[in-house]
């Protein structure tokens, strides 16, 4: 995974001298990027660069790579992650370009006035620099504009076609026009994370010897056909802005959902990388508020989980744990007690508490059942969801291709003090030869149901408290997208499903979680039941 602190980036407009003569990838970073890399692992692996004695890295594919910060935000996060790597200054790929440029021209013009090749020429004085990107277009009025700015340089052109991935032929093509170029400096233009992932994915193919720039907008900056900010809103950080003002149908999901999922990005490197965790403590067992919450990770709980009890808490189960004491007590008797809350996984970190990841119940139940599907051991029994708990078992029967789900019940409201209905569902239970039953009609209702129950069910070993996890699996609800998730929004989504049922519960409960954890924080919370 992509972690900007352990990146190496280059510090300066001044250590650009110091990148060394041959074939080199050099590579921008800003937040767009480093969100990106984040779920692209070949994007990721194109921008990787460790801190090395010259400022680089060589990988498996021998590529040489460099890379610059194109963002003051990169800058402010290697400060405040202290990164290995501390830039002083913006470098866009404007300045990259311009560096480059200049430098090359300025060796033809000592070669031409010596009376030799600067380059890696010899069959001519002049420098070649090529552009491979965008449109044809595009590409003549670079080469008309170049030709005055940059006088000792030829510039060769390669236009290829506009698909999201290129065919092998495609490919070929792209390649071979390159090594038949054979130029002194490599321009590609083909937005990230495509050309990124282009260079690198066929360097060895390239057979040259010179700098390889990816710098993607700035082919329309330089032709002129897209119009960059002014220097002021440069130099106050507000570029982004001013393509945003420009171009609001294309840029507005990389600056209005980017930015802000960027510092979320870099919140969570943060606390992740502060939770270093000792041997010492190497209880499984974390402690937020007044429950004990075990250190798993999503795959050690779906292999060791064969009988007992599983609870999964969340923000508002914790603040419940305040001033109900029969629900605090079958947390203590509990034997699987996971966390199921992105936000008590954050809290974790920043109590340096060892939670390895959240378990989500809807996700585990549907991982656990597809497990299964070939024991015939495990037969499941459904209690819970509004209506629909019948479609749920017809839905896991069919997707696993045979009858795990041995029953289901959608009990009526308020079930748990009607003897008769409960002894139906126990009655339904047991004939059912059930081995696993799921419960999901909400906290603390469902735990209560279950330590109730449980000891008249001898032949049932393991027992899952899994809230709204059947309404999905019926489809009566849908689970929040996983951008959605992992932005710690799920709760909001859901509430927009229901916000008068949840609107107390999310907007007058929940918020008193962390009025408690501060006073955890600072150590001085009790337990009010210890």
């Amino acid at each position: 995974m992509l972690k900007l602190k352990d990146l190496s980036i280059v510090e300066s407009k001044k250590q650009l001298m110091g990148i060394p003569e041959g074939k080199v990838l050099i590579n921008t970073i800003n937040a767009h990027s480093y969100n990106t890399a984040l779920k692209d692992e070949v994007f990721a692996e194109a921008l990787k660069t460790v801190r090395g004695e010259r400022l680089m890295a060589n990988d498996e594919t021998g590529c040489v790579k460099y890379l610059i910060p194109d963002g003051v935000s990169i800058i402010k996060a290697c400060r405040w992650l202290k990164a290995k790597s501390q830039p002083k200054e913006r470098i866009a790929g404007w300045d990259l370009f311009a560096f480059e440029m200049q430098r090359l021209d300025g060796r033809c013009k000592k070669g031409d006035e010596l009376g030799f090749a600067a380059c890696n020429r010899r069959d001519a004085r002049r420098c070649k620099v090529m552009f491979l990107g965008s449109s044809e277009k595009v590409l003549a009025l670079i080469r008309e504009r170049a030709a005055v700015d940059y006088p000792n340089l030829e510039v060769v052109t390669y236009s290829p076609p506009y698909h999201l991935e290129f065919s092998d032929e495609e490919n070929h093509a792209m390649v071979n026009a390159i090594n038949e170029a054979n130029p002194d400096l490599l321009w590609i233009g083909m937005t990230a994370p495509k050309q990124e992932k282009w260079a690198y994915q066929h360097w060895k193919e390239l057979d040259i010897h010179c700098h390889v720039g990816t710098i993607g907008a700035v082919f329309d900056f330089y032709a002129g056909t897209v119009k960059r900010a002014p220097l002021w809103w440069q130099e106050y950080s507000l570029e982004w802005l001013f393509r945003l003002i420009r171009e609001p149908k294309r840029m507005w999901r990389r600056y209005v959902l980017g930015n802000p999922l960027f510092l979320w990005n870099i919140f969570k490197e943060k606390i992740e990388d502060g939770a270093t965790v000792s041997a010492a403590q190497g209880n499984l067992r974390s402690t937020i508020l007044n429950a004990e919450i075990l250190s798993l990770s999503f795959r050690e709980l779906l292999m060791q989980l064969e009988r007992g009890v599983l609870i999964t808490p969340n923000v508002n189960h914790l603040v419940q744990l305040q001033h109900d004491r029969e629900l605090y007590e079958i947390y203590c008797r509990a034997e699987w007690v996971v966390c199921d809350s992105r936000v008590l996984y954050l809290c974790s970190k920043l109590l340096r508490i060892p939670i390895k990841e959240p378990i989500p119940g809807s996700s585990f139940f549907h991982a656990y059942y597809q497990l299964h599907r070939d024991d015939d051991d495990c037969r499941i029994f459904l209690l819970g969801a509004r209506s629909g708990a019948e479609v749920a078992m017809e839905r896991i029967n069919r997707c696993v291709g045979r009858r795990m789900v041995v029953g289901a019940i959608s009990p009526s409201m308020g079930f748990e003090l009607k003897a008769e209905e409960n002894e139906e569902i126990c009655r339904s239970i047991h004939e059912s030869g059930a081995t696993v039953v799921v419960v999901g009609v909400g906290c603390p209702k469902q735990e209560k149901w279950i330590y109730t129950y449980k000891d008249s069910l001898p032949g049932v070993r393991l027992w899952m408290a899994l809230g709204a996890t059947i309404d999905f699996e019926a489809g009566n609800e849908r689970r929040a997208p996983r951008l959605v998730q992992r932005l710690c929004l799920e709760w909001f989504y859901r509430f927009l499903q229901a916000p008068r049922k949840r609107f107390r519960r999310y907007f007058i409960d929940d918020p008193k979680f962390f009025w408690y954890f501060s006073k955890q924080l600072v150590g001085a919370y009790k337990d009010p039941f210890a």
